[in-house]
């Protein structure tokens, strides 16, 4: 699995962090955005990755809503769409703070998607790790 690529979409620099060093840990290259439109910008080469790692409530910039640092839960779920619409077997890790009953029947349904909540922890990241071994 040396060879995996992630990347991860987050704006909480902590959870990033956690996120990357665990990926890094297990030989991953991993790759990390900040902000959706760096996704925008990219979005042809995520083609190249094994997992996307999305967080639901980020900062969009101009790109995606068309608003200067707009964040919310509306961006995360504009640029999941994006990418599920252009690469429908991407496997992606949904990332949220938000445990709303609604969110989670929403991506538990949907293909190729595993939905995590924060704080991430080890239990966390091994559930991700698995999720992309079936995938």
């Amino acid at each position: 699995m040396d060879n995996t690529n992630i990347l991860i979409v987050e704006d909480d620099h902590i959870s990033a962090q956690i996120l990357m060093e665990y990926f890094e840990g297990l030989s991953f290259k991993v790759k990390h955005y900040s902000w959706a439109d760096d996704v925008m910008k990219s979005m042809e080469e995520l083609r190249k990755y094994d997992l996307i790692s999305l967080d639901l409530m980020m900062l969009a910039g101009k790109l995606l809503l068309k608003e200067d640092n707009y964040e919310g839960l509306e961006t995360g779920e504009r640029l999941y769409k994006i990418i599920r619409e252009k690469y429908i077997n991407m496997p992606i890790v949904i990332v949220t703070a938000k445990s709303l009953e609604d969110l989670q029947i929403r991506f538990l349904e949907e293909p190729h998607t595993h939905l995590v909540f924060k704080p991430i922890n080890t239990e966390k990241l091994v559930s991700i790790k698995n999720f992309l071994q079936r995938e």
